[in-house]
């Protein structure tokens, strides 16, 4: 039930950072039950935002956003956290996208093919697992994390 905070703790770490799931999870619900209490999205990006500088963006349409995902992830070396929907919780459950891959298909008549593939960490699972494309345009939220570099 803990996801959002092992969510943000990897993505902290990832930046450089050593927030752990505790401290996520204290921004918000502070010495809360992570089986009792689950963590609301923006409330928890906010305060992390607040703390760390990182900018967090919500993406506004979930639908489109997978066009927008490989961009921020290579361009702005963003952090992606997507908020899949399930029938345990209201508040879905969280996890960061780790990797894309392109996988060029040839077909047996010649035609060419590219496949999508996504990559999460879930941390439900305790790694990495497959995410298909339906779970992110069906996601109830997406978040986009970045920090900010001035020279």
């Amino acid at each position: 039930m803990d996801c959002l905070g092992a969510s943000g703790s990897a993505i902290d770490q990832s930046f450089g950072g050593c927030m752990t799931r505790t401290d996520i999870r204290n921004l918000t619900a502070p010495g809360s039950d992570p089986k009792e209490v689950p963590l609301r999205d923006s409330d928890t990006w906010k305060a992390y935002e607040a703390i760390t500088g990182h900018i967090q963006v919500r993406d506004p349409n979930v639908a489109s956003s997978i066009d927008r995902i490989p961009y921020a992830m290579s361009n702005l070396n963003a952090r992606v956290s997507i908020n899949t929907s399930n029938s345990f919780t209201d508040v879905g459950h969280k996890v960061v996208m780790d990797n894309i891959v392109i996988k060029t298909v040839y077909k047996c008549n010649g035609t060419k093919t590219y496949k999508f593939i996504y990559k999460v960490m879930d941390p439900a699972f305790g790694g990495l697992r497959r995410i298909y494309l339906g779970q992110i345009k069906n996601a109830l939220n997406i978040f986009v994390s970045y920090k900010m570099f001035f020279s």
